[in-house]
């Protein structure tokens, strides 16, 4: 896939793809290449992007959040009953909305 950083496009390789973002009009990319995190942006609303994604490989855990099911090291509940997922290698961690709460029951 392509996106922008800057004046540069670049190409990244969707097995790089850590999770995309809704920013607005644009949808945020958050990648790993060579053991560092990098983000860019993409010209495709997230809604779009969502229908060309593998299911099994990608999982939509917020309106605005979709992560690639490889990357997810852990659920984890708050007192108040929210729920954050923890990423493998990467101190980012993603809300997870209460509709999407039930792909992530401890079996």
């Amino acid at each position: 896939m392509q996106a922008g950083v800057g004046k540069e496009v670049r190409l990244i390789r969707i097995e790089d793809v850590i999770y995309f973002e809704s920013d607005s009009r644009y949808t945020r990319v958050v990648y790993a290449d060579g053991g560092h995190q990098y983000d860019a942006l993409l010209r495709t609303p997230l809604r779009d992007l969502l229908a060309q994604l593998h299911p099994a490989r990608f999982q939509q855990v917020h309106r605005s959040t979709v992560v690639a099911s490889t990357q997810i090291a852990s659920a984890l509940r708050d007192d108040d009953g929210g729920m954050r997922l923890r990423l493998r290698g990467s101190a980012d961690t993603l809300t997870v909305s209460r509709p999407f709460q039930g792909l992530f029951k401890a079996q």
